[in-house]
């Protein structure tokens, strides 16, 4: 297929949709970093660290947007010099555009700790670390009139309000009876100050995304009938993120030794050498994997499992975990994470088979053993 070009824009939104950088720790950074939205993109460059040689290679291949898995821009600057951000600013100097996924593909399922996961044949897995719970949208709730329903609900759709997916103006209406009783300062739509009033009401629910409920407020305030409307916020909890986490653990098909899990390894990635705390285990049965630096993965595993995949430990790290009967593999930082590449890039190509997708060939764990 003859390769076409794209804005820039819709291949992030494809990105966008397909690898969910919503799903990517706090800390994080990820997304478009770099690049204007209305270039066009034919070729995209995979790798996991955008280094200077990288990004010859990028510009050597004539490509327009570089996937680096950890984020070039990771910390706030304030300055972008190229004595000091040299990588980025020749990447702009060239319109290349710089789009990271980092954790999020670590958490996605089928992302990185899946395919970790994948060497050893790993069964019954599930996250180590779940998610926490985010909340990006909330649900309103607000207390009308029966006559005065439609007019509440029509300027919270002006603002927004209401959008579920594909379809919009969405809302659910529970007809009820409504009290109140006004002080003598007030002055009621309905009944008279110091009554106990029963009203006719509809409890109108909408949902809106957190960033517009400023809007949503103020066009409940305008729009309602009474002095003081009554309505609430309540934050919702994104659906799609539960049973979603860091990691993975689970059980081999059959109980196996660690050196033959080492050999598998070694062959299934091309890595000739890898580091190993062997915490004396016979048979290895439970499993875990963490990619790159998972160090504070290690405490929660102590007891549930007989070995962790990982990309690196700290020292000591290891050594609390051989001395709690969990054995350690360490394939390198970047080399469990480079794995992930090419299955990314294939999934890629699938859902934008336009572009064309290049494996970095300069891309390269920084350290090695000699």
């Amino acid at each position: 297929m003859a390769t076409k070009s794209q804005k820039l824009k819709h291949v992030v939104h494809q990105f966008n949709t397909l690898l969910r950088p919503e799903l990517a720790q706090d800390w994080d950074n990820v997304g478009l970093l770099v690049g204007d939205p209305e270039i066009t993109v034919n070729r995209v460059l995979l790798c996991i660290d955008l280094t200077p040689s990288v990004l010859r290679e990028a510009r050597s291949l004539r490509v327009q947007l570089i996937l680096a898995y950890h984020p070039p821009l990771f910390k706030p600057i304030k300055t972008l010099r190229a004595d000091r951000q040299e990588v980025l600013f020749q990447a702009i100097r060239a319109n290349i555009a710089v789009y990271s996924i980092h954790t999020a593909l670590d958490v996605l399922p089928g992302g990185t700790s899946d395919v970790l996961a994948d060497l050893v044949d790993m069964q019954n897995r599930k996250p180590i670390e779940l998610l926490a719970a985010r909340s990006a949208r909330s649900k309103v709730v607000v207390f009308v009139p029966a006559d005065a329903v439609e007019q509440v609900a029509q300027a919270l759709f002006k603002v927004g309000a209401g959008v579920i997916g594909q379809y919009d103006r969405c809302s659910f209406r529970t007809p009820g009876i409504g009290t109140f009783r006004g002080s003598q300062e007030s002055n009621p739509v309905v009944g008279q100050a110091g009554n106990y009033e029963t009203v006719e009401e509809v409890r109108l629910d909408v949902v809106a995304d957190n960033k517009l409920l400023p809007e949503v407020a103020a066009a409940i305030r305008k729009s309602h009938p009474y002095e003081e409307p009554a309505f609430d916020i309540f934050p919702c909890t994104d659906a799609a993120l539960l049973g979603l986490g860091l990691g993975r653990y689970g059980t081999l098909p059959k109980p196996t030794p660690l050196k033959t899990l080492i050999a598998q390894i070694k062959r299934r990635t091309g890595l000739r050498n890898l580091q190993v705390a062997d915490a004396g285990n016979h048979q290895i049965t439970r499993l875990a994997v963490g990619p790159g630096a998972c160090d504070d993965l290690v405490a929660s595993l102590t007891g549930k499992t007989d070995l962790f995949i990982t990309g690196e430990v700290r020292h000591h790290t290891a050594l609390a975990a051989v001395r709690n009967g969990m054995s350690v593999i360490c394939l390198g930082h970047g080399n469990s994470e480079r794995i992930t590449l090419k299955p990314l890039a294939k999934l890629l190509a699938q859902s934008l088979p336009e572009l064309r997708f290049h494996l970095s060939d300069r891309d390269a764990d920084p350290l090695t053993l000699v």
